[in-house]
């Protein structure tokens, strides 16, 4: 360095220092990068206008934070009418355009455009311009010059819902939300993801099987056993019917092995009477075979005799007719 002047040959690094920008009243602030200041557009405050009224009034009407001169002032004169006791009810016309008479025709007022802007939500803030507008066009709606709304959606989210909205302000209804919500099961076990458009919009009863893992609970009953049911809300069914092993006083044969005994003793009694009813459909065979069998034979002997009978009375009537 010499003299303050920096001799190092080629050019000097960016400055690391941060400046500040501030809006007309100073209450709003931004820090940018040393030598950005100048093409940084000031920022935007939402503070009141601080300025003092331009006109007879004691203040000015409530308008935010802006640079260059207030807008006129609308507020009634309410000053004392020449010859009479009554007020001026016209608006404020202390202000006085500063266009020459000759060169009249559209000038800004310096009011706030006011215009719709595209989203249907807002108004253009900008002071009094002009616009091209199309033929036929709505005058109330925003033109080409008028400013582009950066604000965020601010309609309500549906009930349940604490996302915003993924859009930049817009019109019409908000699109489903699709994020992802991270939901605990009734057990408290599992972490379930589901859509949040999905939630919000299922009932109670949707809700509740949205939420169930489906896995068994792992709670456990009054009487010692787990619970069969899936994962589910609220208490747990009490009526247990899982089987236990009792014995008896004598701690002999448990409750399970008496059962089998019982069954087997059943199913031993139900083959006796297979048996018994059986053995009594062969007793009654036996009793009545002689007697329906000695008229079969005796039927069959009479047709035995018959037919030999008509073959010696064929042969005899043979040799007759040869002799």
């Amino acid at each position: 360095m010499s003299g303050g002047e920096c001799v190092r040959p080629g050019s000097c690094y960016p400055c690391p220092e941060m400046v500040e920008v501030r809006c007309d009243c100073g209450s709003t602030v931004i820090s940018v990068p040393c030598g950005r200041e100048k093409s940084t557009k000031p920022p935007r405050c939402k503070e009141l206008c601080r300025k003092p009224p331009s006109c007879h009034h004691s203040s000015q009407e409530k308008h935010r934070c802006h640079f260059g001169p207030c807008p006129p002032c609308k507020q009634p004169c309410v000053r004392p009418l020449a010859g009479c006791v009554h007020l001026c009810p016209a608006p404020c016309h202390d202000q006085v355009s500063p266009v020459l008479c000759h060169a009249r025709g559209p000038f800004s007022c310096g009011r706030s455009c006011g215009r719709t802007l595209a989203c249907g939500n807002h108004t253009c803030s900008l002071d009094c311009h002009r616009v091209t507008a199309l033929p036929n066009s709505d005058k109330t709606k925003a033109g080409p010059e008028c400013e582009q709304c950066e604000e965020g959606c601010s309609k309500p989210r549906p009930a349940g819902c604490t996302h915003p909205c993924a859009l930049p302000c817009h019109r019409g209804n908000c699109p489903p939300c699709g994020l992802m919500v991270r939901q605990r099961c009734h057990c408290k076990i599992s972490s379930l993801y589901i859509e949040c458009v999905t939630f919000t919009s299922a009932d109670e009863q949707g809700k509740q099987l949205l939420s169930s893992c489906q896995n068994q609970c792992p709670k456990q009953l009054g009487c010692g056993h787990r619970c069969k049911l899936s994962c589910h809300p609220g208490e747990c069914d009490q009526s247990c019917g899982q089987r236990v092993k009792l014995r008896c006083p004598c701690k002999r044969i448990k409750k399970a092995e008496l059962e089998a005994f019982e069954k087997r003793q059943k199913g031993r009694r139900k083959k006796n009477r297979k048996v018994t009813e059986v053995e009594t459909e062969e007793g009654v065979w036996h009793r009545y075979k002689l007697r329906l069998m000695m008229p079969i034979c005796g039927i069959l002997l009479a047709v035995a005799a018959f037919y030999l009978l008509q073959l010696t009375n064929q042969e005899t009537d043979g040799q007759n007719l040869g002799q």
